[in-house]
């Protein structure tokens, strides 16, 4: 799914890009130059993304009824 909407906003970008300039010749080289820039943010996003899963998660086992006493010893 990132993959996904990762080529769906580089494809936008680069049809932006050469609408702007005036040049649709180079709109390939630039389709692969805005896909490479994006992904690098996918993995840092997924880390936040796993960073405050873990965050919600310690949160309901240490709040849970059914498994009284438990604590979370990590974030």
């Amino acid at each position: 799914m990132l993959f996904v909407l990762m080529s769906i906003l580089a494809f936008t970008l680069s049809v932006q890009q050469s609408y702007q300039s005036g040049n649709f010749k180079f709109f390939v080289v630039m389709f692969f130059r805005q896909l490479l820039l994006l992904c690098s943010i996918i993995p840092i996003s997924m880390r936040v993304n796993l960073d405050f899963a873990k965050l919600i998660y310690s949160y309901r086992i240490n709040q849970d009824k059914e498994i009284e006493g438990s604590l979370a010893r990590n974030s």
